[in-house]
């Protein structure tokens, strides 16, 4: 199945989230905030983000802009 990295600050949807995909067959990491998001990255290559674009420390729009800036992921 797919690799999925949900990011999402609510920890109760965050889990729900991840039990529902998981409970599908997809491999699932999941982040709190953006900048935590960005460190999953680097050994996790999602073939899809859930994102939350309004959470603490780094919003989605700000992990947006740093994920199409990085060399890799552009």
């Amino acid at each position: 199945m797919s690799n999925i990295l949900v990011v999402e600050d609510d920890k109760d949807l965050n889990n729900a989230y991840c039990i529902i995909l998981r409970h599908e067959g997809h491999e699932v990491r999941s982040a709190f905030d953006g900048k935590e998001a960005l460190r999953e990255l680097n050994d996790f290559e999602p073939d899809l983000i859930l994102l939350d674009l309004l959470m603490p420390v780094m919003g989605g729009l700000e992990f947006l802009q740093k994920f199409k800036a990085d060399q890799p992921t552009s």
